[in-house]
């Protein structure tokens, strides 16, 4: 019963609220929902357009950037040319830096996209070092040991990574390991030297897992170029070499180079020589600008002995 009572008034004290609100008409209610504040969205301005900044210049620290500056400083016409020809895998290098090859592939590729050790010795930096052999423009290639066995009149015997290499002259084998009196190329006749480390016997057969030195050939150029040099040294060193090269039709089509070496040396060994006499002409047929012929040709002829300092057999024992 209390609990029943106690319902009953608190309906009877709600009962006048209801119909208090039931009471008002459609202009009362509609006055109280004027007084509420008005809700105003306005457009959200931009913000300001923030400049990004130019990405910093690079330095050009290497030293072919350096060289083709300086070649551009003294030769413009030469420098716009060699800038729009782009570098392949057998032509010229301007400076240390290559940036194609063709001996990890055999076909020219970048040498950031080739999946194999390469090294690229040009020959602006065989120039620079002073190299007369071949081991000699590899004294600066990481893991080759270029005098392995010290100056030796009868071969070029380098080593890449404590084993000896096959050497290719243009992808053609011209030196099996470790052989003897095996044709030497001269580097003034040689436009590369590219150092691959590692085994390739999926693109050039039986090689070994060292790797392989492959030699690229000088080749006719468009541009017109000729020069003349002469040496002297030690061992009564006398040498005369010379490069010329250019176009043989105003066109273009056909393309010449001529490099001759003539020397008449000693060694470190007496009564040993190191004469020789290099005469390689080549030829470039280019009947399209897709299409190229070229035709390479080397007569080379040495006198020398044995520089090794093996006593004779008559008058030692």
């Amino acid at each position: 019963m209390t609990a029943g009572l106690k319902t009953a008034g608190w309906l009877g004290a709600a009962l006048p609220m209801f119909a208090a609100m039931i009471d008002m008409t459609p202009a009362q209610a509609q006055s109280s929902a004027r007084e509420l504040p008005a809700v105003v969205v306005d457009r959200p301005s931009r913000p300001p357009a923030v400049r990004s900044r130019p990405a910093p210049k690079r330095q050009a620290a290497s030293a072919a950037s350096r060289r083709a500056a300086q070649r551009a400083q003294t030769n413009p016409d030469a420098a716009a040319a060699a800038g729009a020809r782009a570098e392949t895998a057998t032509g010229p290098v301007p400076g240390y830096l290559a940036g194609q090859s063709g001996t990890g592939t055999k076909t020219d590729t970048p040498l950031r996209e080739t999946p194999q050790s390469i090294t690229v010795v040009t020959a602006d930096r065989v120039t620079d070092q002073g190299a007369l052999t071949m081991q000699e423009s590899l004294r600066y290639v990481p893991g080759v040991f270029a005098d392995a066995y010290g100056p030796d009149s009868r071969g070029d015997y380098p080593r890449i990574r404590g084993q000896d290499p096959n050497i290719y002259l243009d992808g053609t084998r011209v030196v099996n390991t470790f052989q003897f009196n095996e044709w030497r190329p001269d580097p003034y006749t040689l436009e590369r030297i590219e150092v691959l480390r590692g085994p390739a016997s999926v693109l050039y057969g039986d090689t070994s897992t060292a790797g392989l030195l492959n030699l690229i050939s000088k080749r006719p150029q468009p541009e017109s170029f000729n020069e003349i040099g002469v040496q002297f040294g030690s061992f009564n060193r006398k040498q005369v070499q010379l490069d010329s090269t250019g176009k043989l039709t105003k066109d273009g089509e056909w393309l010449y180079r001529f490099i001759g070496i003539f020397r008449d040396s000693g060694t470190q060994t007496d009564f040993v020589p190191d004469d020789r006499v290099v005469l390689a002409p080549s030829l470039t047929w280019r009947p399209t600008n897709n299409t190229s012929w070229t035709l390479l040709g080397t007569y080379q002829k040495d006198n020398t002995g044995s520089s090794t300092a093996f006593l004779p057999h008559e008058g030692t024992l």
